[in-house]
């Protein structure tokens, strides 16, 4: 008999390619729609835009409360699923509605402008309705069925942007795109709770059993902290610059450079979302392979993240003004410096999600924790005589803080004796910096030449090791086997 093998994706697989894809289209069409408003609005405009929406994002992490991390460990087993539906929503609205509250007093206490408390209103309402399209996706992964995903994600950005450009031209206010911004969420929110319904998942009631959401509401905390942090740390250096008095010119610099770093983080970030429930189920049936091939994760993304950073360094002045414009010249600037932040915070982001999956929680909020208050401290204290430069310091400082702590947790937790065998890619990633600052000559000529000597660096130290990517192969597909054919004598 002669077999014959083909490739057959696994659930992670499928859960990573379909949230893969509507981050990269969702992303794609929100970058391209940022570089046009930025060439049809004036910087302070586009400020006022994006810390509208940094306000309202480092509250996402408060109106989930968790629940993505809590679903995605406990429904991989599928039992009692409308259960755990309907008091998990009953959590999520109750917090998106403290979310809410909380914002509003912080605009009202922290803005006087009416155009700037107009704005930022209709963000936090925006807030309520992305929770609720946030909480179907995160139910959907959690089962490892997000293939629907991708379309919406993709259908609802690109018409917001279509819509946003249109009315760019017509030369209307900033309000008008945050209202808009609301509208295209609240669509994409009722959209998401049809389809959950037409799929007979929708809680037919909110869950009220005391007995069981007082006990899923303890159990979500720290996925809160730790998720929550995570989330607030891509934008608290945006609200932090507002909060010491930066014009919004100012702000909109930054927060342009550092959309350019949660782009790259794109893909380190999806497969973390899809790593949880695959880890979860790995920690319940005991297998211990899946569990230390995290640790190769993480050696890749920062070597990943150190390749992008030496591309970024030695070209992202003169792409950010080409695409942007003059008016931009800070921005590039400063996603130069971001950009060093790409491996260490995708290694803590793998690294928080993986101490999630394995049930250590208070460790994943314990890295969570570290990278805000040294982002926080870090902003604080260098402001004064940095300016907009301590907010990319602050960022770089808070990723290489929650890389070190998540790294060594994780291996502690899988009791991997190879504790620091992300210290080299780490320590190469230091030394491209190091030879891109420091080094007098220039960055468009030096930047490939650096490239070369960290690829060759990881190879000899063998970051990149075979037995890691033949896991990588029988992890996200397994080879399916069927004889065909007839028996020879």
């Amino acid at each position: 008999m002669i077999a014959r093998s083909r490739f057959a994706p696994t659930r992670m697989t499928r859960t990573f390619a379909a949230l893969l894809g509507g981050q990269i289209g969702a992303r794609t069409v929100r970058i391209v729609y940022i570089v046009v408003l930025a060439r049809l609005i004036e910087p302070s405009q586009l400020g006022l835009y994006l810390y509208g929406i940094a306000v309202y994002v480092v509250l996402l992490g408060l109106s989930g409360f968790g629940q993505n991390l809590f679903l995605a460990a406990r429904l991989p087993h599928r039992t009692a699923t409308q259960t755990w539906f309907s008091h998990s929503l009953t959590i999520r609205l109750g917090m998106t509605a403290l979310a809410g509250l909380a914002g509003l007093t912080f605009l009202w206490v922290q803005e006087s402008d009416p155009l700037v408390l107009t704005a930022l209103t209709l963000f936090l309402g925006a807030l309520a309705a992305r929770s609720i399209a946030s909480w179907v996706r995160e139910a959907h992964v959690a089962l490892e069925d997000a293939a629907w995903i991708p379309r919406y994600e993709t259908g609802f950005r690109a018409t917001e942007a279509v819509a946003g450009v249109t009315l760019a031209l017509a030369g209307v206010g900033i309000v008008w795109l945050a209202a808009l911004h609301f509208t295209v969420w609240t669509l994409e929110a009722a959209a998401s709770v049809r389809l959950m319904v037409r799929r007979g998942l929708w809680p037919a009631r909110l869950g009220r059993r005391l007995r069981l959401l007082a006990p899923m509401t303890g159990a979500s905390f720290w996925y809160t902290v730790s998720s929550g942090l995570i989330i607030a740390y891509s934008q608290v250096s945006v609200v932090g610059l507002r909060l010491f008095d930066a014009s919004v010119a100012s702000i909109g610099q930054f927060a342009v450079a550092n959309q350019g770093l949660l782009a790259l983080l794109l893909v380190p970030s999806t497969l973390a979302a899809a790593l949880v429930p695959a880890l979860s189920r790995v920690r319940r049936s005991g297998a211990a392979e899946d569990q230390r091939a995290v640790t190769a994760l993480l050696r890749w993304t920062l070597a990943a993240g150190a390749g992008l950073a030496i591309l970024v360094e030695g070209y992202g002045i003169q792409a950010g003004t080409y695409i942007l414009g003059e008016r931009y010249g800070d921005a590039g600037r400063l996603f130069t410096a971001l950009a060093w932040a790409a491996g260490p915070y995708a290694a803590a982001i793998v690294a928080l999600q993986s101490l999630n999956a394995l049930n250590q929680k208070r460790k994943a909020a314990a890295v969570a924790a570290s990278m805000m208050a040294t982002q926080a401290a870090v902003l604080a204290t260098l402001h004064p005589w940095a300016g907009q430069d301590a907010a990319s310091i602050a960022t770089v400082a808070g990723a290489l803080t929650g890389c070190v702590a998540g790294a060594i947790l994780v291996g502690i937790a899988l009791q991997d004796r190879r504790v620091l065998c992300w210290l080299i890619p780490l320590l190469a990633s230091a030394g491209a910096a190091a030879s891109m600052r420091l080094v007098p000559v220039d960055a468009t000529i030096l930047s490939p030449f650096v490239l070369a000597a960290l690829i060759a660096v990881l190879v000899a130290t063998r970051v990149f090791a075979r037995d890691d990517l033949f896991y990588v192969l029988r992890r996200f597909g397994g080879r399916a086997s069927r004889a065909q054919g007839r028996a020879s004598s």
